[in-house]
């Protein structure tokens, strides 16, 4: 893996070893520091509570002796999640490794901006790391909580259509970290944990299921393995794998796409984002049955980047992934009341966001039976 850096960075694993002297050499390694500057203080706040899963991030406002205008006012630091279940998924997905490893080799990919990154450190003797990023707190960040507006919706599609462009009938880095969609331990993995959380939330969200909904979770896991198969190929590229409201921001200034969170990151059909993003971010009310033109909207974005796609074809991929991401909510339904009132109420949005687009779409028919 390259470095970020051109020198060693100490990795850390607990909140409280954020330290003046840590960030100085951080930033000096990285060269928004100057050797004779220096980091004297430092304040450390918890952020994103409810937003991210698998990571515990932090705002770091610096303050500084001796450092020039180009030193950051402050940077995010991002650290595993010390949830044991998040912490268990995020390691047999490798997800903290994906993502130290696009931003040290395949940040310029992206044809969207993605944070400046100071830092990114990986243990050797298991996945902690420690990631150290621009802070884009001046951005205008989306609330997945409230819904993505039908414009941000149509840009996020162009600008995820843009990275997939990019790398399809290219070779596949790093087969062993970057998991397809269709793998093994999925397989394995996801029917389990839908079939054990379902009967959960079919208690939590009984007044969003209807019969056919019930049907189809019923049969959810026996369904995987002809969903994941759809969503592999055809158009088969690199998918972001978390593409929703809360991962895409906006620069005030330009209306440019800002993209965050690559700990999920791998092969399957780019159709497979668009349907994630819609099914978890875009409420019924604003999305309105316009299934079809969003589509459209990601076939017109791809044939500007060179990759012609058929419509009936990516048509079903679309209806595949609004049943896949079914999993999404249903996979947190026996730890939903554990997590914070944000969390919560985001879980009953995105259960749904995925059904009402499910029943629109009809999307049970592309089902084998």
């Amino acid at each position: 893996m390259a470095p970020v850096t051109n020198r060693e960075v100490a990795l850390i694993r607990d909140p409280n070893q954020i330290s003046s002297e840590w960030l100085t050499n951080v930033l000096r390694a990285e060269g928004s520091l100057s050797e004779d500057a220096t980091v004297t203080h430092l304040t450390s706040t918890l952020t994103g509570e409810g937003v991210g899963v698998l990571s515990r991030i932090y705002r770091v406002r610096p303050e500084y002796s001796g450092a020039s205008s180009d030193a950051p006012e402050s940077v995010i630091v991002k650290l595993a999640t010390d949830n044991e279940a998040s912490r268990f998924t995020a390691d047999v997905l490798s997800a903290f490794k994906r993502e130290m490893v696009f931003y040290a080799e395949f940040k310029h990919t992206a044809p969207f901006a993605t944070p400046r990154c100071f830092a990114a450190v990986q243990a050797t003797d298991n996945s902690d790391f420690t990631l150290v990023m621009e802070d884009l707190g001046t951005k205008r960040f989306q609330d997945q909580l409230a819904g993505s507006t039908w414009d941000d919706t149509v840009a996020a599609i162009q600008a995820i259509a843009s990275f997939h462009a990019g790398w399809m009938g290219k070779e596949f880095p790093y087969p062993e970290l970057y998991m397809p969609l269709l793998n093994e331990g999925y397989l394995a993995l996801l029917p389990m944990l839908f079939t054990q959380n379902w009967p959960t939330a079919q208690t939590l969200f009984a007044d969003l299921i209807t019969d056919d909904i019930k049907a189809f979770g019923d049969e959810w896991g026996e369904r995987c393995e002809f969903m994941l198969n759809g969503l592999y190929a055809p158009y088969t590229t690199f998918c972001h794998g978390d593409w929703r409201a809360d991962n895409v921001l906006f620069d005030p200034h330009t209306g440019g796409v800002i993209g965050i969170d690559f700990q999920l990151l791998g092969p399957g059909c780019g159709t497979f984002d668009v349907a994630y993003y819609v099914s978890q971010s875009v409420n019924p009310e604003e999305r309105n049955g316009r299934d079809r033109e969003l589509v459209q909207v990601y076939i017109d974005a791809l044939r500007l980047a060179g990759v012609e796609a058929k419509f009936d074809e990516v048509w079903v991929q679309y209806r595949l992934g609004l049943l896949f991401a079914l999993c999404y909510p249903v996979n947190n339904a026996l730890a939903f009341e554990g997590l914070p009132d944000r969390g919560k109420q985001l879980m009953r949005s995105m259960f749904e966001r995925a059904t009402s687009a499910i029943r629109d779409t009809d999307a049970t028919a592309v089902l084998v039976r």
